[in-house]
């Protein structure tokens, strides 16, 4: 998950771009998206300071899963002016 810690070396620029590259490759494998997601929660949860990115991550599948209108929640999610709020906005 240190693939981008050279440019950014805060965990919530780390995790995100790991978890996106860890569903990205589950998703090329074949794998549904909610399998990707809960798979790419339980490596960043193995992460020390992960709270940002495991709560942008919680709060986008929570939106997804009240059906809510894609508009508005991505608007909840964020400005997409960080990294973990770029992904919760991703997925």
């Amino acid at each position: 998950m240190r693939a981008d810690a050279v440019e950014h070396g805060h965990p919530s620029g780390i995790l995100p771009a790991g978890a996106l590259a860890l569903m990205a490759q589950r998703l090329a494998e074949g794998a549904d998206l909610r399998t990707a997601l809960a798979e790419a929660v339980v490596r960043v949860r193995a992460e020390a300071d992960q709270d940002e990115t495991l709560g942008a991550l919680d709060h986008a599948r929570s939106l997804a899963d009240a059906g809510a209108d894609p508009r508005a929640a991505i608007a909840a999610l964020g400005e997409d002016w960080v990294a973990e709020e770029a992904l919760a906005i991703a997925v």
